[in-house]
């Protein structure tokens, strides 16, 4: 983002991605089936560490969406290939594995699990709204104003609303919640106040980490759960935002970190076959603590590596090797 000199910038940014692509596994593998108090905690941790991945992947969509100054028509040309056909073509590849094992395939089957109807991919089918609504949103400046309002009221009243708005396909899919989050983002670009406080925030690491810190141990200690639904997490998310943005200047020379934000939206689409598999084996393991708190680390070690085996298979397809890297939403 704009807080840093812009020799660094794309590398702060893939640490800020790589922040949130960790974040976002560790939901996907904190599960344990063993009843040991330190395994149970151990889970409780990634559990309310992965719910601010998201979030922050929103805020950098957000941050992006703002520099865009593409006609409508070029800028859903080239969302087709680096959105929707990644987004599609993986999505058909993961949901055929899981379910030709389970119930068999559909076409509602394989429609629902596309569209983040209680499948991973809501994010995406989310993300594809909002950039739809912030579309909107720039030619009609009372909608960008509204939207914080809107999103906060959506928070407050989830009790009442879900049974009728999104009791059919989750609430990960109230995009109104989410917009909030892309709303930020989108501030900081275009607010040069907002672009002060990104600085200052930097220059205050530990207050920043260490109220996130703090954050994370009540929640623990208390054993409140974190969901994305409810108006406390709208507090838990930019703690989580403000210790990232923290974090990014203490991780630049962190390789692994960098790698995998760099990849991170390739390591999304594909990651949860693997989560599954390493799931599975740690369970088989007695799911010990240790082993609990690796998931995530060998998840994203695994995934990496497929993808290095991935492009150096297809550098050898010579004029196909683009539209292989776009299949997989490498860039």
């Amino acid at each position: 983002m704009v807080y840093c000199n812009a020799d660094n910038v794309k590398e702060k940014i893939n640490v800020l991605r790589g922040i949130a692509i960790f974040s976002v596994v560790c939901a996907h593998t904190a599960i344990s089936t063993n009843v040991n108090e330190i395994s149970i905690k151990c889970v409780e941790i990634m559990q309310i560490f992965g719910c601010g991945g998201v979030g922050l992947f929103f805020v950098l969509s957000g941050y992006f969406f703002a520099e865009n100054t593409d006609d409508i028509q070029v800028f859903w040309r080239k969302k087709l290939y680096t959105l929707i056909i990644p987004w599609f073509v993986t999505g058909t590849i993961v949901y055929l594995y899981t379910e030709i094992r389970k119930t068999g395939v559909s076409l509602r089957g394989w429609i629902q699990w596309i569209c983040g109807i209680r499948t991973y991919l809501w994010y995406m089918m989310v993300l594809f709204i909002l950039f739809v609504v912030f579309k909107v949103a720039n030619r009609c400046k009372i909608l960008l104003k509204i939207i914080p309002i809107i999103s906060i009221v959506s928070f407050c009243s989830y009790k009442i609303l879900y049974p009728y708005l999104w009791s059919w396909g989750g609430d990960y899919l109230n995009f109104f919640n989410w917009q909030l989050f892309f709303w930020v983002g989108y501030q900081i670009n275009t607010n040069d106040k907002l672009k002060q406080s990104i600085s200052n925030i930097i220059n205050k690491k530990i207050l920043f980490i260490g109220a996130y810190l703090i954050c994370l141990s009540v929640l623990i200690i208390l054993g409140i759960d974190m969901h994305y639904r409810t108006p406390f997490y709208i507090i838990y998310e930019l703690l989580f935002i403000f210790s990232a943005l923290a974090c990014s200047e203490l991780l630049i020379k962190n390789f692994f970190i960098k790698r995998i934000g760099r990849h991170s939206f390739s390591i999304y689409l594909i990651h949860m076959p693997v989560a599954g598999v390493i799931n599975y084996i740690v369970s088989i393991l007695g799911d010990m603590w240790m082993f609990v708190l690796l998931k995530p680390i060998v998840v994203l070690f695994c995934v990496e590596l497929l993808i290095i085996l991935y492009t150096k298979c297809i550098s050898k397809t010579g004029n196909y090797e683009n539209i292989l890297k776009r299949i997989l939403g490498l860039r």
